[in-house]
């Protein structure tokens, strides 16, 4: 397959819920080249232990595991480039604490590409879980919190003060600077005049739509997608994705897809986790 030079951007937690683990390391990814990229370590909230990086292996293809160990008397290396010719850029990393067991979420999905997908962003504290150790995969995510995830994915400058234009967003809100943010831009319309919905569920659809409009992806295979049987106006996002690869056919909503179908955090984390491993650029 052939691999051209792209841009990776970042995002932080968007579901403001208790954590799964109040306070761990995560990584941060900077794509360089087309076999090369550099990868820095830090604590989601303040910590002053260092950390230091200790091993990276590949795992397969694309997936690459950086361990690490933290403490008093480690000393600090938290940031390094890596260069592997036999590894698709930009990769998914997984981070692994020696001497020590990884917490793992216990309702994770039987199939692997979700498992994978969750750690992924957990590693990069783009999710977290319940205190209880569950992500409740199932869950439905808002149009708000999705909103907010898009923002931050595309390090999209946020705008602040702003005077909300729909009249169900208060300007005490605590999305209304991402859901204007993301309207100055275009990226996102109200459900009706003057309505955003900011709690209700967000669709497959939607998602797709917000995932198209924010980002230009780099490269695209055109291909059929039988599962698209009737007109909806956010079918030519849904195509411009699996063209991308973003959306496959290995993914539960496939084959019998409905835009209207709610979004749920099992699919967000895996379209966003592709998101990341494709080459792309923001509009």
């Amino acid at each position: 397959m052939k691999r051209i030079f792209g841009i990776t951007m970042l995002f932080i937690i968007i579901y403001t819920v208790p954590t799964f683990a109040s306070n761990r390391v995560i990584h941060k990814f900077e794509h360089i080249g087309q076999y090369s990229g550099r990868i820095q370590l830090q604590w989601l909230n303040v910590n002053p232990s260092p950390i230091q990086i200790t091993a990276i292996k590949k795992v397969n293809d694309q997936t690459i595991q950086v361990s690490y160990r933290t403490g008093t008397g480690v000393p600090k290396y938290d940031a390094m480039s890596i260069m592997m010719e036999d590894v698709l850029f930009p990769p998914i990393i997984i981070l692994q604490e020696e001497a020590g067991t990884k917490k793992t979420f216990t309702d994770l999905p039987k199939e692997e590409q979700y498992v994978q997908a969750i750690g992924h962003l957990y590693d990069l504290g783009v999710v977290n879980g319940y205190p209880d150790g569950t992500y409740k995969p199932t869950q439905p995510v808002s149009r708000q919190e999705f909103t907010t995830m898009v923002v931050k994915g595309a390090s999209i400058p946020l705008l602040k003060n702003q005077t909300s234009t729909f009249t169900d967003v208060k300007n005490d809100l605590w999305s209304k600077d991402y859901i204007m943010t993301l309207t100055a831009r275009g990226i996102i319309q109200g459900k009706a005049p003057q309505k955003f919905a900011p709690q209700d569920t967000i669709t497959l659809g939607e998602v797709a739509a917000l995932l198209n409009r924010t980002f230009t992806f780099l490269e695209y295979k055109q291909s059929k997608y039988a599962s698209i049987t009737k007109e909806h106006w956010s079918n030519i996002h849904v195509k411009r994705l699996v063209d991308a690869g973003i959306i496959r056919d290995t993914d539960s909503f496939y084959k019998n897809y409905d835009p209207n179908q709610k979004a749920t955090r099992a699919d967000c984390a895996l379209l966003f986790s592709r998101v990341l491993t494709t080459l792309r650029q923001p509009q």
